[in-house]
């Protein structure tokens, strides 16, 4: 572990509970890895993890992401895909006697108003981020000068760039740690086979991704019919 131990030594002993915000588009066993890895090493250091919190990116956040080559899923879709997700996780021996919830979208105040929002909510837990690859760029933006604020980045090989005392650093699964998003998303659209998510979750992406396929080739034959008509109307 590369970090100033002092902020966590202080946890021995401390009920705590983790903070993961995701975009998930679609979530994945690394997603997974992430927080089960961050709630590891806070145990090793004599911390009592109590509960691990998945949020998710808010619908506009998400559709501000969207693309032309990808499935752009609804919070419903993610929100379904991330349970999957925990399940299977959970069937991979992840979250071992630690309670996992989904603790909603993201508001308009993104995941810092998430975290504001459960640390009132369970006063007597410290709560901590546990961030992967994807937060790791923004944490000196968005959280460093937050008072009393800790984090857990998993780092999955590269340089995260984040050494301050109230980040504990710690290795992902090297199995899961090149896993992605764009990757899924890229595999899926291609038809080739899709690694780094579970059975359920898998399925039910799949299901998301043909029925899309679907709809779009019913909507391009519509206009094809549409753009066609007039055409063989003025030959008439």
């Amino acid at each position: 572990m590369d970090m100033t131990t002092t902020a966590f030594d202080a946890l021995r002993g401390i009920d705590v509970s983790l903070l993961v915000p995701l975009t998930g588009s679609p979530t994945h066993l690394g997603h997974m890895s992430v927080a089960n890895r961050a709630s590891e090493a806070l145990q090793d250091i004599g911390a009592i993890v109590k509960g691990i919190f998945f949020c998710l990116a808010s619908e506009e956040y998400a559709q501000s992401k969207a693309s032309t080559d990808r499935v752009n899923l609804t919070l419903k879709e993610r929100e379904e895909i991330l349970q999957c997700n925990i399940d299977d996780a959970k069937e991979c021996g992840f979250f071992q006697n630690i309670q996992v919830t989904y603790y909603g979208p993201e508001t308009r105040t993104g995941h810092t108003g998430q975290y504001d929002k459960l640390q009132k909510e369970f006063p007597a837990h410290k709560v901590l981020l546990a961030a992967g690859a994807d937060l790791q760029a923004r944490m000196k933006t968005h959280w460093s000068r937050r008072p009393g604020f800790l984090a857990v980045v998993v780092n999955r090989g590269e340089q995260t760039g984040t050494n301050e005392a109230n980040c504990l650093v710690v290795s992902g699964q090297p199995e899961l740690g090149q896993v992605s998003s764009s990757k899924i998303q890229k595999d899926a659209n291609q038809g080739k086979e899709i690694e780094g998510m579970g059975q359920r979750a898998k399925h039910l992406f799949q299901t998301i991704v043909q029925q899309s396929k679907s709809s779009k080739i019913l909507s391009n034959g519509a206009q094809t019919q549409v753009t066609q008509k007039p055409a063989s109307c003025a030959l008439m």
